[in-house]
């Protein structure tokens, strides 16, 4: 006859209910207070959340449903404080990065500077003039999407 020890087996059953406890009460405090959540989250994942929740306004707002493709969005994320430019596939085609980012950053020093409303109606019209460029108005044209601030929760 062998005898054997369990090392470790005698844990009292009050650790697993404070690690499950503290699990489920850090996980409901992260849920609720954005800046510990925010403190939480890497800068990747807060790009990622954030280009895939403008790409679904995008899709929602019906941004690539215009007539030459040329649907702008301007998403500002609040909770990341990122801001975010999709441009519909022709227009996209016309522009690179470096247009999209000329739109962004001036949103972004516009906020830094406390003026966020002057430096949304800039990239505005920002982005009219590119259009303009790259798709000049036509006579018949129409306005195909609202000019209006959409606030998401």
């Amino acid at each position: 006859m062998s005898q054997y020890t369990i090392v470790g087996g005698n844990r009292p059953r009050w650790v697993l209910l404070i690690i499950v406890g503290g699990f489920v009460i850090g996980a409901f405090l992260t849920s609720r207070i954005g800046w510990l959540r925010r403190l939480l989250a890497t800068d990747r994942e807060m790009r990622e959340e954030v280009e895939r929740a403008a790409w679904q306004a995008f899709s929602r707002f019906h941004v690539a449903k215009t007539a030459q493709g040329t649907g702008i969005l301007l998403y500002l994320s609040l909770f990341e404080r990122m801001v975010c430019v999709l441009g519909d596939e022709l227009i996209a085609q016309k522009l690179d990065e470096k247009n999209w980012q000329e739109i962004r950053d001036t949103i972004i020093r516009g906020i830094r500077q406390r003026r966020a409303a002057d430096a949304v109606c800039q990239a505005i019209a920002r982005c009219g003039e590119l259009l303009g460029q790259h798709f000049p108005l036509q006579a018949g044209d129409v306005n195909e999407l609202p000019n209006e601030l959409r606030v998401i929760d």
